[in-house]
C-alpha cells in the first residue's frame, strides 16, 4: 500500500498539533506495527464482564490468568493490560461510563491501536449501546469519511452474561435459545445497518455461568464444563481462532484506522482552535483600529496645539520692534510680560484637551478590558508570550498633565536677587561645602539663609528655562533699535520690517520648541505619555499578524485533512495477502 496517504496526514497533524506531537502520534503507532501478536481490544462499558471474558479465553486456551486480572463487585480494571495467548493479545481495558475521564481516555487510546476490536455489552441493549457500536461499524468513530474501516470478522460484539437475561439456560434450554434469537434482532434493528458497514459478528456468551468460579485467581477449563453447551464461548473462540492466520491484513487496516482518527481528531482541534482564535483576531482588530484613531486625535492635538502656539508668540512679539523709546531692559521685560500672559492663557487650554483626550484614551482602554471578546484575547496572548495582559500599575493618563498647568503660574521673573549663573555657582558651593550649614557659615555665600537657598534650589530649573528664553529675546533687542534708529525712506523702512519680520517669525519659531519641550512644564512630555499609553500593548500588530498567519496555516490544514478523510485508503484484500477468512 503506498505510503503517500500516510505522509500527508502526519504532516497535516503536525501543522495542527506541532511537530513534537506528530512525531509522538507515529511512535505510539510503530510500537504497535512492531507487535508480533494479533491485538484484539475488549472494550466496553463498567461492569459489562470484560475481565471476566477475558480471564475465561486464557483459562480455555490453557493460558495462565495474570495476577493483575482478578474479578470482583469493584472497579478492577484501572488501566489498558494486554495478555497474550496462542498468538492473540487480549487488551482488557478500563470500564467506560463509570464517570473516571481517565479511564475513558485509556479506554479510547487502546482501540486506535487494535487490531481486531471486540465490543462488550449486557444484556440490557440500550440506544446508547447501539449508537456507540455504530460508530464502529461505519467507521465513523475514525474517520469522517463514511466507510467501514474492519475487516469482517475482525470487529466482534459480544453480549455477555447471557445466564441474566431473564431466562435460564438449563431450565428452559429452548426458551434460552428463543430469548438469545430476539435478542440479536433486537440489535440488529437498533443498528440499522447499510450494505457497505462491516455487521459485526455477535456472540451471546456467559463466561462466568451463575457466577460460580468468581474471583478464583487460576480455576480450569472443567470448572465451566457444565455450561460449554449453552455459554456461547465455543463460537466466540473459533472466531478469535480465526484472525491468527490473518495478521499482515489486519496490521494494514489498523494502521488506516490509526492514522484516520489522527487525522479526524486534528481537523476537530483545527476548527476548535480557529473558532477560539477568531474572536482574538476581530478584538485584536478592533484595539488596533481604535488606538490607531487615538493616535489620529493625539496627533491632531499636537498639531493645533503646535500651530496655535507659533502664532500666538508670533503675535504677542511682532508689535515690539514698532515700540519706540524704549530701553533694551524695557523691551526685554515687554516680551516677557505678553509671552508671559499668552503662554498662561495657552497652557491652561490645551492642558485641558489633553487631559480630555487623556482620560477618553483611559475610558477606551477600560472598554477593552470589559468587552466579552478581551478576555479571550487577553488568556491568548498569556499563552502565546507567557506574560500577563492586565496593564495593572501603569498610572492614569488623566493625572499625567498636572504638572503643566501648575508649573505655568510661577510666570518667569527670578526672585532671589542672583542670576541663573550666580545660581548654579552657589548650588555647586554648597554641594561642595557638604550640608547647608558649613556653606552658610563659609562667609562667602550669596544666599545668606536655609529659607532662600532652598527656595533658589527649587526654582533653578524653572529660571533656567526663563534664560534661556530671555537668550532668545534679547535677540529682539537690537532689531528694536535698529527699527527706533532708522532714517530710511518709507519703501526702505517697509523693506527692512519685511526682514524683521521674517527674524522675528524664525524667534518665534525657536521659542515654541522651547516651550513644547521645557521640561519643567511637561507638556510634550505629557502628550509623549498619552502616546505611550495608547501603544501601551507592543503585542497587537504582531498577535493580529500571528493569528491571521496561525487561522490561515489551520484552514489549509483542515481542508487537507477533510479531503483525505473523504479519499481513505482501500482496505487490503485479505485473499491478496495469502491470507484466508
Amino acid at each position: 500500500m503506498s505510503n503517500f496517504w500516510f505522509n500527508d496526514v502526519q504532516q497535516a497533524v503536525a501543522m495542527v498539533h506541532g511537530e513534537q506531537s506528530a512525531r509522538t502520534a507515529e511512535g505510539a503507532w510503530e510500537e504497535h506495527a512492531d507487535r508480533a501478536s494479533v491485538v484484539v481490544a475488549v472494550h466496553g462499558p463498567y461492569d459489562a464482564g470484560k475481565s471476566t471474558l477475558v480471564k475465561r479465553l486464557l483459562v480455555e486456551e490453557g493460558t495462565p490468568v495474570p495476577q493483575w486480572l482478578t474479578v470482583s463487585g469493584r472497579k478492577e480494571t484501572t488501566t489498558a493490560c494486554a495478555a497474550e495467548s496462542r498468538g492473540i493479545a487480549y487488551v482488557d481495558t478500563p470500564g467506560t461510563a463509570g464517570g473516571n475521564t481517565e479511564h475513558d481516555r485509556q479506554a479510547a487510546d487502546a482501540v486506535t491501536r487494535t487490531d481486531a476490536l471486540m465490543l462488550v455489552i449486557t444484556p440490557q441493549l440500550l440506544a446508547d449501546d447501539a449508537q456507540w457500536i455504530r460508530s464502529f461499524a461505519t467507521g465513523a468513530f475514525y474517520s469522517t469519511g463514511g466507510r467501514a474501516l474492519f475487516h469482517p470478522g475482525a470487529l466482534l460484539l459480544v453480549i455477555a452474561q447471557s445466564d441474566t437475561a431473564g431466562v435460564d439456560p438449563q431450565d428452559s434450554p429452548e426458551g434460552f435459545r428463543s430469548l438469545c434469537d430476539r435478542k440479536r434482532a433486537e440489535l440488529d434493528g437498533m443498528l440499522d445497518l447499510g450494505d457497505q458497514d462491516v455487521r459485526p459478528r455477535v456472540h451471546i456468551v456467559s463466561a462466568d455461568p451463575y457466577a460460580q468460579v468468581g474471583a478464583d485467581p487460576q480455576p480450569s477449563s472443567s470448572d465451566y464444563a457444565d455450561a460449554a453447551d449453552w455459554d456461547g464461548l465455543a463460537g466466540l473462540r473459533a472466531d478469535l481462532a480465526a484472525l491468527g492466520g490473518r495478521l499482515d491484513g489486519l496490521r494494514e487496516a489498523a494502521r488506516i484506522r490509526y492514522w484516520s482518527l489522527q487525522g479526524k481528531c486534528a481537523a476537530e482541534a483545527a476548527l476548535g482552535e480557529i473558532t477560539e482564535l477568531e474572536p482574538v483576531l476581530r478584538e485584536a482588530r478592533s484595539r488596533q483600529m481604535g488606538r490607531d484613531l487615538l493616535l489620529v486625535k493625539l496627533q491632531t492635538l499636537l498639531d493645533a496645539a503646535s500651530a496655535e502656539l507659533a502664532a500666538g508668540i508670533g503675535g504677542a512679539l511682532h508689535g515690539i520692534a514698532d515700540r519706540h523709546g524704549m530701553s533694551e531692559a524695557g523691551l526685554r521685560a515687554e516680551a516677557q510680560h505678553r509671552l508671559g500672559q499668552y503662554l498662561e492663557s495657552w497652557y491652561a487650554t490645551w492642558d485641558r484637551k489633553l487631559k480630555e483626550l487623556a482620560a477618553e484614551v483611559d475610558a477606551e482602554i477600560d472598554i477593552e478590558r470589559v468587552r466579552p471578546a478581551a478576555k479571550q484575547f487577553d488568556t491568548w496572548i498569556n499563552d502565546l508570550a507567557d506574560r500577563t495582559a492586565s496593564p495593572e500599575g501603569i498610572p492614569s493618563l488623566a493625572q499625567l498633565t498636572n504638572g503643566a498647568s501648575s508649573a505655568v503660574k510661577a510666570g518667569f521673573w527670578m526672585r532671589h536677587g542672583a542670576t541663573v549663573q550666580k545660581a548654579k555657582e552657589e548650588l555647586r558651593k554648597l554641594a561642595d561645602a557638604g550640608s547647608v550649614e558649613a556653606y552658610l557659615a563659609s562667609g562667602e555665600a550669596a544666599f545668606k539663609n536655609r529659607e532662600v537657598l532652598e527656595s533658589a534650589r527649587a526654582w533653578l530649573p524653572r529660571a533656567e528655562f526663563i534664560a534661556e528664553f530671555a537668550s532668545v529675546a534679547a535677540g529682539l533687542v537690537p532689531l528694536a533699535q535698529e527699527a527706533l534708529t532708522s532714517k530710511l525712506a518709507a519703501a526702505q523702512e517697509r523693506k527692512r520690517r519685511r526682514e524683521l519680520q521674517s527674524r522675528i517669525d524664525a524667534i518665534s519659531a525657536e521659542l515654541r520648541e522651547q516651550v513644547l519641550d521645557d521640561p519643567t512644564r511637561g507638556w510634550r512630555r505629557a502628550v509623549e505619555e498619552v502616546r505611550g499609553r495608547i501603544e501601551v500593548d507592543p503585542w497587537l500588530q504582531p498577535i493580529v499578524a500571528t493569528a491571521k498567519e496561525r487561522v490561515g496555516e489551520l484552514r489549509r490544514a483542515r481542508s487537507v485533512l477533510l479531503e483525505l478523510l473523504s479519499a481513505l485508503p482501500a482496505l487490503p484484500s485479505l485473499h491478496e495477502s495469502g491470507e484466508t477468512v
